[in-house]
Formats: C-alpha cells, sequence, structure tokens
C-alpha cells in the first residue's frame, strides 16, 4: 500500500475543501494504487495544503443523481448531494464538469483525520496530470519540495 497519493486539481479545490469529497472518473486513466492518505495539487505551481484519511469511496453516476441515499452515514449523503449539486452548477460547461453517463469514484475524506501542511510543498516537478506517490516522511522534512513517484 502506497502511504500519500497527491493529484493535480482544478478549480474543484474550492468544493473539495467545503465539502470535504473529491471525485474522478472512474475510468482506467484515473486508477490509482490502494493508499494510505491523500492530497491535492493545486493551480499555479501544485501547492499542497492538507494530508486527507478518505473514510469512504463511493461510485455513482453523478449526471443521473437524483439525491438517492447512498449510505447509511446521513452525513455523507448531505455531503454528497451538496458536492454533486454545486459542482453541476459551478462547473457546468467547463473541464471541471461532470462527463454525461460517465461513473465517478467520490472519495469522502474525514473530517477530523486531517493533517494541515502549513508550509504548503511542492512536488520537485512541474505539477503534471498525473498522481504521484509519496512517504509521509517527506512532508514533515519541511522542504519546499517532496519527492514523488509515478505509478
Amino acid at each position: 500500500m502506497r502511504e500519500v497519493l497527491s493529484v493535480p486539481v482544478g478549480d474543484t479545490i474550492d468544493i473539495i475543501e467545503e465539502y470535504l469529497i473529491h471525485a474522478c472518473p472512474n475510468t482506467s486513466n484515473f486508477i490509482y494504487d490502494e493508499f494510505m492518505c491523500i492530497t491535492f495539487r493545486r493551480r499555479g505551481g501544485g501547492a499542497m495544503h492538507a494530508l486527507y484519511k478518505v473514510d469512504e469511496v463511493m461510485v455513482i453516476c453523478p449526471t443521473s443523481y437524483d439525491g438517492t441515499v447512498y449510505h447509511k452515514n446521513t452525513d455523507y449523503n448531505k455531503r454528497l448531494k451538496s458536492y454533486i449539486e454545486e459542482r453541476k452548477v459551478t462547473y457546468v460547461n467547463k473541464e471541471d464538469g461532470f462527463k454525461d453517463g460517465i461513473d465517478y469514484r467520490f472519495y469522502i475524506l474525514s473530517k477530523t483525520n486531517v493533517i494541515n501542511l502549513p508550509h504548503r510543498p511542492l512536488i520537485e516537478v512541474r505539477n503534471t496530470v498525473n498522481p504521484k506517490y509519496h512517504k509521509f516522511a517527506d512532508f514533515f522534512t519541511f522542504e519546499k519540495y517532496v519527492k514523488g513517484e509515478n505509478k
């Protein structure tokens, strides 16, 4: 199992942080190795602000989502519904919007198992579209750059 997965996020970082949910297409281009924590690389250089534990992963087609309850945890359902509704409205016809008829994996992030990264580390290479894997220890040297490896 990998320790930390970092993925680039576009403008969706705002709703990721608001609802503590990350979504990506459930396609072969977005298959990740198993990981313990996830972090998000922002536009404009890839600064990472926090490490998150994932509480749950759900696969749903958001373009046909009707608010159906998918999980026994009511907080997850409320967050999921709000995230999907806001992303549909905010990112309609944009790169970060949902693609019609495609299932997405929704990563429900922990509200309590979060480690803030006040030094805002970057990956060693330009912020690519590829996922990167890291060691926990690399985030706590407080260096400007963290080492990362591809799949």
